[in-house]
C-alpha cells in the first residue's frame, strides 16, 4: 500500500496490545491487587512492565505495517500520549479509577470473583511523545516525516454529542473495552456495570477544562 492511516494504533479492543502483567498472573503473581489500570497504589514494577509492553506491541505494530506499505509509501498515526512523567497524573487516567472502582464494588455484590478481578489488567498505555520517537527509531522501518502534539477538547466533542457528562464518558469507555471486560468476565454483569459507571461518572467527573492530549505523527516507509 502507498498510504495507512491508522487512529488510534493502540485501541485497547482491537488486541494491539497485550496484557502487561498477564505473565506474572500466570505465575500466581498479582502484582496491581485491587487495580486494572495503573494507580497511586501501583509498584513500580507496575508501571515498568506497561511501559516495556508498549515497546513490544508498538515495534511488533509497526514492523507488521512495514510489511504492507511499499518503500516510500507514508503511514499517518495518530495516538493518545501524555505530557507528563507519571502516567496517573493525565485526565484519562482517571476514567480507568472510576471503571476499577465499579468493579470492586461488583466483586463486593457478588457479580465477579475477586481473583477474577485482580487478574484484570488494562492493556493501554499513553506513552510520552519522546517514547513513541524512540520506538519508530529503533524499530527502523519508518522515518519520521512530521510530528505534531495537539488537544482534543472532551467539552467540544460532548457538546457536539449532546450528551451529559455521564452518557458521554460511559459511551467513549464502553466502546474501547466493552469485548476486553465480556471477554473475561462475561456478558451478563455489561449492564449494570455501565449503569453503575454512569452514575458515577456523574457525580465524579467534570469535563469543562479536560483535554486529550494526541499526537499525530506523519511516517515514510524506509528503502
Amino acid at each position: 500500500m502507498n498510504i495507512i492511516r491508522t487512529s488510534p494504533p493502540l485501541h485497547p479492543a482491537r488486541d494491539l496490545l497485550k496484557d502487561p502483567l498477564k505473565a506474572q498472573a500466570e505465575r500466581g503473581m498479582v502484582l496491581n491487587k485491587g487495580n486494572i489500570y495503573i494507580s497511586e497504589e501501583s509498584p513500580p514494577s507496575v508501571v515498568q512492565a506497561y511501559t516495556r509492553q508498549f515497546r513490544i506491541d508498538f515495534s511488533s505494530f509497526l514492523r507488521c505495517r512495514s510489511v504492507e506499505t511499499v518503500p516510500g509509501g507514508r503511514m499517518v498515526l495518530t495516538i493518545a500520549v501524555r505530557t507528563s512523567l507519571d502516567p496517573i497524573q493525565e485526565c484519562s487516567v482517571l476514567i480507568w479509577i472510576l471503571l476499577s472502582r465499579v468493579l470492586r464494588d461488583l466483586v463486593q455484590e457478588a457479580y465477579i470473583q475477586e481473583e477474577n478481578f485482580n487478574s484484570f489488567n488494562l492493556p493501554f498505555y499513553a506513552p510520552l511523545p519522546l517514547e513513541v520517537e524512540q520506538e519508530i527509531h529503533k524499530e527502523g522501518s519508518f522515518s519520521i516525516d512530521c510530528i505534531k502534539l495537539f488537544d482534543v477538547e472532551l467539552k467540544s466533542v460532548q457538546e457536539h454529542a449532546k450528551q451529559s457528562t455521564g452518557v458521554f464518558i460511559t459511551n467513549m469507555t464502553r466502546a474501547m473495552v466493552q469485548p476486553l471486560l465480556v471477554r473475561h468476565f462475561g456478558g451478563d454483569i455489561i449492564e449494570v456495570l455501565f449503569s453503575n459507571y454512569n452514575k458515577l461518572v456523574e457525580k465524579e467527573v467534570s469535563i469543562s477544562k479536560n483535554k486529550l492530549k494526541t499526537l499525530a505523527v506523519s511516517l515514510v516507509r524506509n528503502s
